[in-house]
């Protein structure tokens, strides 16, 4: 998440660096007028509002950037059950693109998953074998990190994925449990 952070704050300010560079503003190159102080005390004072303005619209862009990258990663946490929900199924889509998931007995109130962690609980299940699915697992996304945990067997709760979580561990069937 930090890294992303930082690409995208550099990529603002080269964007910024960009319009300073080429400039903004309809001054002429040249005064034929005689009066070149004038013109060149204008045309600095115009470079220099556009850099104000410049750095202004890139420090505007990268805490833009940074609110967005936070909502969507996760600063970490969700405030609401809907953003965990949907953030929860894309995630599991994306680490077993061949499967085809269900949530069931949703559970719309923080729950307690280990001591002093509250976190948003949903039972998966499979169902690309057949209707009825199979179950997946029982995880819970933490409001405050916005980590995905598993309780494994034994009722014991891990950060999901981890090794012996992998698709290549379960066969990608979900037949763990």
């Amino acid at each position: 998440m930090r890294k992303i952070k930082q690409f995208m704050f550099l990529s603002a300010l080269c964007v910024a660096a960009a319009f300073t560079l080429t400039g903004c503003g309809n001054n002429t190159a040249g005064s034929t007028s005689g009066n070149n102080n004038t013109d060149k005390n204008d045309l600095s004072q115009d470079v220099s509002e556009a850099a104000r303005d410049t750095a202004d619209a890139a420090k505007d862009v990268a805490e833009n950037i940074g609110d967005a990258t936070d909502d969507l990663l996760g600063s970490g946490g969700f405030d609401n059950y809907n953003d965990a929900h949907d953030y929860f199924l894309e995630t599991m889509g994306a680490y077993h693109s061949d499967a085809e998931f269900e949530l069931r007995d949703e559970d719309r109130e923080l729950n307690d998953y280990q001591e002093g962690s509250k976190g948003y609980h949903f039972y998966l299940y499979d169902t690309s074998k057949n209707s009825s699915g199979e179950r997946f697992g029982e995880f819970f996304v933490d409001a405050t990190s916005g980590k995905i945990y598993e309780r494994g067997d034994d009722n014991v709760i891990v950060e999901y994925p981890t090794t012996s979580n992998s698709a290549n561990a379960r066969g990608n069937n979900g037949t763990n449990f």
